[in-house]
């Protein structure tokens, strides 16, 4: 019997619940409410000489002319008290006579005549956007709040559509992986992470500890994400990755990789094994040869792997396979060096039932990878490059801590210098000594320090 079963698995009738919104997105819409506000103030321009509004110089026009002074003419008594000053006489600012007083002139307004009027509404950063005239002025905010509108339209349509996706998923494979295990999910079969990640845990089976299948989608509510996308030239797809945690394999390394991932797989931290131990092969089955590229630790690897028995499935969902991973030095989890990785592509709309194609094509690599059974040669082989791995990688670490424990030595040498040092010296051949030090040690901080621009 397969399956140690526990209890059935559900799906959620209701769908999946949603997460709360990412940081990301919570960060992105304040950063575009705070950018509508700054920009909607207007652009502060001096105005040129000559620009004025006629309506600035009715405030002039309405003042009448005021009336001529008139000033009184001086009397004798004032003459008379001239002689009570011995230092001079005061200086009168009135004239002595009304003859003698100049004629005062009116007041005139400024003329307008000739100046430009004021232009209109005032500018912003979007004036040059033709606009209606109840928007006229307003370009920045229009925008702006379009462009608003448009995010939170594009995050509701866009976790809804990956809700409806992942629900059709999850009820296309519901009954195939409760087969096959005995416990599937917690409470719910399909555990949402985020608007675009969802995910299906799944033990008690033979042969395995358990399997862990996510399926990451397209951001489709991140509208700033979909418009990089779409002004690259790049399309996202919707994946499946599925790993399974094996309890014992031989050792071994293969990977069957489609053209698309095959230049950057051997690249990648989660695939050292293909680095260090796995060769590029051209004797792939002819039915894949066009689509994907095969990564195998020997020929002999190559094919137990792909057996005739198995090839058929491989074959039957190859459009949508990019990767099968196979290895017994798995360095994604190190508590599980056995593993099994499986990326699919999720088929469209409308053709989601294939997807249990792709979990019988898992289920029966669970079965039949524990029992490959290598070669005495290429067992030997293989536990010698595993063997060499380690020890060079090893040999590095204690070479490394060996440089440490050299320059740890030779630091407290120096310090054990400096106290003898110091210990017969002077109190003030010794305060002296210790500012020289601290000086120079200061230094050397300032001299390590590094500005790191943008």
């Amino acid at each position: 019997d397969l399956v140690r079963r526990e209890h059935p698995p559900r799906l959620s009738p209701s769908g999946v619940t949603m997460s709360s919104p990412s940081p990301f997105t919570i960060t992105l819409f304040l950063v575009l409410v705070s950018l509508t506000v700054f920009c909607a103030l207007p652009i502060a321009r001096a105005q040129d000489a000559g620009e004025f509004d006629d309506d600035e110089f009715e405030v002039y026009e309405a003042v009448p002319a005021a009336a001529p002074y008139q000033p009184q003419a001086a009397t004798e008594d004032e003459f008379d008290d001239l002689d009570e000053f011995e230092d001079g006489a005061p200086i009168l600012n009135t004239p002595l006579s009304p003859a003698a007083a100049p004629a005062a002139t009116p007041l005139k307004p400024p003329s307008n005549k000739g100046r430009k009027k004021a232009s209109g509404p005032r500018r912003t950063w979007f004036s040059w956007i033709p606009m209606p005239p109840p928007f006229k002025g307003w370009e920045m905010e229009t925008v702006l709040t379009a462009f608003l509108i448009l995010f939170a339209v594009n995050t509701y349509i866009g976790s809804r559509t990956n809700k409806f996706i992942a629900l059709e998923f999850g009820k296309a494979v519901a009954e195939t992986i409760s087969a096959d295990f005995a416990k599937v999910g917690k409470q719910e079969m399909m555990v949402p992470e985020s608007y675009h990640g969802f995910r299906i845990v799944a033990t008690g089976r033979r042969n395995c500890f358990g399997m862990d299948a996510e399926l990451q989608l397209t951001k489709r509510q991140e509208l700033i994400s979909w418009l990089w996308n779409y002004a690259r030239g790049t399309q996202v797809p919707d994946l499946l990755t599925i790993d399974v945690a094996m309890e014992k394999i031989s050792p071994l390394a293969f990977a069957l990789a489609s053209r698309t991932v095959s230049g950057s797989i051997r690249g990648e931290d989660e695939y050292k094994d293909l680095k260090n131990f796995c060769q590029q092969t051209r004797e792939a089955p002819a039915e894949l040869t066009a689509s994907h590229v095969v990564f195998s630790d020997s020929m002999e690897v190559l094919q137990f792997c792909l057996p005739k028995q198995l090839l058929k499935q491989v074959v039957a969902v190859k459009k949508y396979l990019r990767l099968i991973h196979i290895t017994s030095t798995s360095s994604r989890n190190t508590a599980y060096q056995h593993t099994l990785r499986f990326v699919f592509r999720i088929p469209p709309e409308g053709q989601m039932d294939i997807v249990n194609d792709f979990f019988k094509l898992v289920f029966a690599y669970i079965d039949y990878v524990p029992t490959i059974k290598l070669s005495a040669l290429a067992e030997k082989k293989a536990v010698e490059k595993r063997h060499n791995l380690q020890k060079k990688l090893r040999n590095t670490e204690e070479a490394r801590e060996e440089r440490l424990a050299a320059q740890d030595a030779a630091y407290e040498e120096k310090m054990k210098k400096r106290r003898l040092r110091l210990a017969a010296m002077t109190p003030e051949q010794r305060a002296k000594e210790e500012r020289r030090i601290k000086k120079k040690d200061q230094r050397k901080q300032s001299g390590k320090m590094k500005v790191v621009l943008g």
